[in-house]
């Protein structure tokens, strides 16, 4: 590597360290410290143990005063010693509908993020671990750095020893289930790996990293083991997130009745199509899209990073291992190269499980849509119907008060006259029969003659303006 004097090795890490910094405090919570001894026997040593948040910082400087004072490791003590550690209140991510979990931005109510420690001990973590000093950009703590990506680098050169450190940023995400960091130091000479994995994980652990740890202790000297535990972690997520989303679209699927499939139940019967009477139907399936799109995405990044850590692998310096290490090395590096393989082909599985998820999901997306604009056409129909039995009825009833009104007009001044007729002052005169039925016939007809001048101007005038 070609260095320009007056410049400094790391000055591309304190730019980075620089333009990443949070201004947010970060509260320590307890950690759990994997340690694996005597690697490179037949059968390792494995312990675990968890250091409480308040203790956190006297552990770590009991380890670097053990580390000053020169208590190094022999090659046959190898000692693997990797902390897990779960952040809470992780920035940026989504609510798991039904999780239990509420995630949001960070800050927001709180100003403290729930780290595996505080933002003063990370120096102090460096110091004890030897770690890269990319360390504090595993936090999300308001940055979004570059993932997918994994890189070894030489972070230290003390006399005879050469120390690796190695950093890797997953592209990973709560959405489908984790969402970790790893940083890791190698010292080439003594085979000694101190490890920093953070993550936030939904069951709010690692343990199942530690179970792989603990079945795969006799591999725990090559720095790459980790690494490749934390891909194979990822994948699992990744399909089993693929699984719970098309159990929701068999349920979507189920209700709303536009399926030929059929779907069985918890107690083992077939479940009756619905008929999408629930009003969430288009929202779920909506959420069900997006989220085969989002893993979809999350695939093709997470295959970036098997890639990366392959070729870190294939190019790490191995000729610079001890001669008597060399080839225990190569054994492993191949298995490591098998297992990542099966990650990339398990990959490609999932990513067409994943277009299926979404293929199926606009599938049923068109067909709900379809069903509810059918529904809305039924019922514009019905309404339309409603409107013409209206018009109806009330034309029906106009034609009744128009012949009611003909009648009145007809018969009215008859009865105006007789009433008329009945006053004292003319049952004084004593009018007689023939008169009543006279004015009577005469005012009759001065009436309908005038309605029907009326009516006559009234139609012609709509006739020329219809014209």
């Amino acid at each position: 590597m070609l260095t320009t004097p007056g410049i400094q090795p790391d000055i591309f890490q304190e730019l980075l360290l620089k333009h990443y910094k949070s201004n947010r405090t970060c509260k320590s919570t307890d950690i759990k410290v994997v340690e694996i001894e005597g690697s490179a026997c037949d059968v390792p040593t494995f312990r675990s143990f968890v250091v409480p948040a308040n203790k956190v910082r006297d552990w770590l400087t009991q380890d670097e005063s053990a580390s000053q004072n020169g208590e190094e490791h022999s090659r046959d003590n190898t000692r693997a010693r990797i902390i897990l550690g779960s952040g809470h209140r992780v920035a940026g991510e989504y609510a798991r509908p039904g999780g239990g979990i509420v995630l949001g931005v960070a800050g927001q109510h709180s100003p403290l993020l729930f780290m595996p420690f505080s933002q003063d001990d990370y120096d102090l973590v460096e110091r004890s671990f030897r770690l890269p000093k990319v360390t504090k950009l595993l936090l999300t703590t308001g940055s979004q750095l570059l993932r997918g990506h994994c890189d070894v680098h030489q972070i230290l050169l003390d006399g005879n020893s050469q120390i690796f450190g190695l950093t890797l940023y997953p592209f990973s995400s709560l959405l489908v289930g984790i969402k970790i960091s790893v940083s890791l130091s190698y010292d080439v000479a003594t085979g000694a790996i101190n490890a920093l994995l953070i993550g936030s994980e939904l069951p709010g652990d690692l343990g199942s990293l530690e179970e792989d740890l603990r079945h795969l202790a006799p591999l725990a000297s090559n720095p790459f083991l980790l690494p490749t535990l934390v891909c194979q972690r990822l994948t699992e997520a990744i399909g089993a997130s693929i699984g719970s989303n098309f159990n929701a679209l068999h349920r979507v699927e189920t209700s709303s009745g536009q399926t030929g499939i059929g779907v069985l139940g918890n107690d083992g019967n077939a479940m009756h199509p619905g008929r999408c009477d629930d009003p969430q139907l288009p929202v779920a399936i909506l959420g069900l899209a997006q989220m085969a799109i989002a893993i979809e995405t999350y695939i093709r990044g997470h295959a970036l990073t098997v890639n990366s850590v392959r070729e870190e692998l294939r190019r790490f310096p191995w000729h610079l291992l001890p001669a008597t290490e060399r080839a225990r090395a190569q054994e492993q590096n191949e298995l490591l190269a098998k297992q990542l393989d099966w990650i990339t082909q398990s990959l490609e599985i999932s990513k067409l499980r994943a277009g299926h998820l979404r293929q199926r999901a606009d599938v049923q997306a068109m067909a709900i849509n379809n069903l509810l604009s059918q529904r809305n056409n039924e019922t514009t129909c019905a309404m339309a119907g409603a409107s013409t039995r209206i018009a109806h009825d009330t034309r029906r009833d106009s034609a009744a008060m128009k012949s009611i009104a003909i009648l009145t007009m007809v018969f009215l001044p008859a009865t105006f006259i007789a009433t008329y007729f009945t006053t004292p002052a003319m049952v004084a005169t004593q009018p007689s029969q023939s008169l009543y039925w006279a004015v009577t016939l005469a005012v009759t007809a001065v009436v309908i003659t005038s309605w029907l001048v009326f009516f006559y101007g009234w139609v012609k005038a709509r006739l020329e303006n219809a014209q």
